[in-house]
């Protein structure tokens, strides 16, 4: 079952402090991902795979063609969509893993991954055992669980962004870059979370520039290059 749907899409970013110059990016974007399937976005560095992504999760916007989203049963175009439905969208259909963390200082740890799981309408207990195993999992010292991740590593920080990705099981996962910051270890168990989820029946879209990575986890490929617009 198709799960998204883009079709025809193009950006290209102007720059207003710079006199509006305009920079092409993407343009004719055609893609389909289905449930179970997991597909990565290729390309040089700049060719539009993060813009592409950023799009499908409605943070940036998209003036050319439409983005389809399976949501609640229907059919929802992300590029079309009102602010209030992007929210419910992110909440129920569509978790996003980026590169980097970005949460509210003082807030601890455990609290940041648990949640997403409690905006389910879990229990407080509930989300907390969740986020509880999948730091575990994920190698973070419980001693570390009541601090600020803002706080952490690089590599701790992308894992505790890694569990909040994970806490609930989002019928669409992107995911940009998720391991680039990672030691082996922490490397093979997050494959190993992505391909559970891809089994479980997650529709996945990723970015992954470590070409291993990309084998284990992807089936296929979308090059960006063929949609690159001339500047």
């Amino acid at each position: 079952m198709d799960m998204v749907r883009v079709r025809g899409v193009g950006k290209s970013f102007k720059l207003h402090a710079q006199g509006g110059a305009e920079i092409a990016v993407v343009g004719g974007v055609d893609m389909t991902v289905a449930t179970g399937d997991a597909i990565a976005l290729t390309g040089a560095s700049g060719v539009g795979k993060s813009t592409l992504m950023r799009m499908i999760f409605g943070n940036y916007l998209c003036p050319e063609g439409e983005i389809l989203v399976r949501h609640g049963g229907c059919w929802v175009d992300v590029a079309r969509a009102d602010p209030r439905a992007i929210i419910d969208i992110r909440r129920e259909t569509i978790g996003y893993i980026s590169q980097f963390l970005r949460v509210i200082p003082r807030v601890p740890a455990l609290e940041v991954v648990a949640e997403p799981i409690r905006m389910r309408g879990a229990s407080e207990g509930e989300s907390r055992e969740r986020a509880s195993e999948l730091l575990t999992r994920l190698r973070i010292p419980e001693t570390l669980w009541s601090l600020s991740p803002v706080t952490f590593s690089g590599g701790e920080q992308q894992r505790v962004n890694i569990a909040r990705g994970f806490a609930v099981p989002y019928p669409i996962l992107l995911l940009d870059e998720p391991t680039a910051s990672l030691d082996k270890e922490n490397r093979d168990t997050v494959i190993e979370m992505i391909d559970e989820a891809r089994r479980g029946g997650t529709a996945i879209i990723g970015i992954f520039h470590d070409g291993n990575v990309r084998a284990a986890v992807c089936e296929r490929a979308c090059d960006l290059t063929q949609y690159r617009l001339a500047s």
